[in-house]
């Protein structure tokens, strides 16, 4: 850890940093972003959003394949949400689970 102390007459000084370490600054967030819903997927469907949307439902293998796995947690995740059941994942469903993931 680093000790910070202010020495009378001066100001804070930091103890404990090695010179020849780059510290890193923690990011500052300063503005937001607007995500917009993806296309639809469905059973059937591969790649990188069906991914991203395993990982929002949870309870499936995130393979980025939309196996019949898949399909089941999806219908259980409209049905929570109150969506339409069909297993096709619909802009709807897409925002309630990126909404979630705030």
């Amino acid at each position: 850890g680093v000790v910070r102390t202010a020495l009378k007459g001066r100001g804070w000084v930091n103890w404990g940093k090695c010179p020849w370490i780059t510290y890193r600054q923690e990011p500052k967030i300063t503005e937001t972003i607007t995500v917009t819903a993806p296309k639809s997927i469905k059973r059937g469907s591969k790649g990188n959003l069906v991914k991203v949307w395993q990982i929002i439902i949870g309870g499936c293998e995130v393979d980025g394949d939309f196996g019949p796995i898949t399909e089941s947690q999806t219908k259980k995740f409209q049905s929570a949400q109150g969506n339409d059941v069909t297993g096709i994942v619909s802009t709807t469903d897409w925002k309630a689970g990126l909404s979630s993931l705030k």
